[in-house]
């Protein structure tokens, strides 16, 4: 992973092999960034997307371990209990042209992603809420 840091922002590539959500947890600790949104594009393998229902309070995973193009990707950096916590959501593509999209869980570079991201001026933090059965943003 490579980074630059602008005013307000960071524009990071990512290397074959490099995994997407753990290089924002590594910027986001690195750089001490607290709070932050996130956009990029690339193409990705071995990935991971799911879909959570609202019902059973549980996601449904599809693994994709084909190259695919990351059509989007997009999503926010908080905390929670101490560690950065990466909420993405992605658009993927296959060479059938087919896409699959929902909540990002892990991808790595197959050949390279491009990210931008937009830190804010304050700490953006998560909690678990046991009704949802999931950790929501703190407003």
């Amino acid at each position: 992973m490579k980074w630059r840091k602008t005013e307000g922002s960071y524009i990071l590539r990512l290397e074959e092999e490099d995994e997407v959500i753990s290089s924002l947890s590594q910027l986001a600790h690195q750089e001490g960034i607290k709070g932050g949104t996130f956009w990029g594009l690339g193409a990705v393998k071995e990935s991971v997307i799911g879909y959570f229902d609202s019902e059973t309070k549980q996601y449904q995973k599809k693994n994709l371990q084909k190259s695919h193009e990351l059509v989007s990707l997009q999503g926010t950096i908080s905390w929670l209990e101490g560690e950065p916590f990466i909420h993405a959501h992605a658009v993927l593509a296959g060479n059938d042209f087919r896409a699959y999209g929902g909540h990002l869980f892990s991808a790595k570079v197959s050949a390279t992603v491009e990210l931008w991201v937009h830190t804010l001026g304050e700490e953006l933090k998560r909690f678990y809420e046991p009704h949802q059965k999931m950790n929501l943003l703190e407003i």
